[in-house]
C-alpha cells in the first residue's frame, strides 16, 4: 500500500527589513521556512506586487505549503480568508523575524515582548481602540489643570 506524502509544513513570516511587517495586507515580502525534525530550514521567500489582494496573498502562501502565518496587524478580511483557507494565524506580533522564529519553535509567542504595542496593555487581544480612549486610560493620563485653567499643571505628578 502506497503512503500519501504529507503536505509540506511551512512557517510564513511577513517581513520588512528583517523585522515583522507592521501590516500583512501591504507587506511585499514573506519569508518561508520548512519545518524539518524540529528545526526551521529557509525556503525561497515569496514576494507580492503592491496591488495584490488579500485573497491572492493567502492563496499564494497556501500554494507554497504555508500552514502558519506570523504577522503584525492584519485586516479582518485577510484574517478571515487566512483562517478559512487553513492557514493558522499568529497576528499582532512585532520584532525581529529570527526572534519570532525561535519563539514559534519553542511555543513562546505569548511573550509580551513580541507583541505589537497598542491597547492590549501587554495582553494579546483582538479588540482594537479605533481611536477611542478607554476611561481607565484617560484617568491615568489626566493631570490636574493649572490654577488659571489653561492646561496641565507642570508641577503635578505625571501619568
Amino acid at each position: 500500500m502506497a503512503t500519501v506524502p504529507e503536505p509540506a509544513n511551512h512557517l510564513a513570516i511577513a517581513t520588512w527589513n528583517g523585522r515583522i511587517a507592521p501590516l500583512f495586507d501591504v507587506a511585499r515580502h514573506v519569508d518561508l521556512y520548512r519545518v524539518e525534525a524540529g528545526t526551521l530550514c529557509p525556503a525561497p521567500p515569496e514576494s507580492f506586487a503592491a496591488d495584490a489582494t488579500a485573497a491572492e496573498r493567502v492563496q499564494r502562501l497556501r500554494a507554497r505549503g504555508a500552514t502558519t502565518l506570523i504577522c503584525g496587524a492584519i485586516s479582518r478580511e485577510a484574517a478571515l480568508l487566512a483562517e478559512a483557507n487553513g492557514l493558522a494565524l499568529a497576528a499582532f506580533h512585532a520584532g525581529e523575524s529570527h526572534r519570532l522564529c525561535t519563539a514559534w519553535l519553542t511555543s513562546a509567542l505569548n511573550d509580551p515582548a513580541l507583541s505589537m504595542p497598542g491597547c492590549g496593555h501587554g495582553r494579546r487581544t483582538r479588540r482594537r481602540c479605533h481611536g477611542r480612549r478607554f476611561a481607565h486610560c484617560d484617568q491615568q493620563r489626566r493631570r490636574p489643570p493649572c490654577q488659571d485653567q489653561t492646561g496641565p499643571d507642570p508641577t503635578a505628578p505625571g501619568p
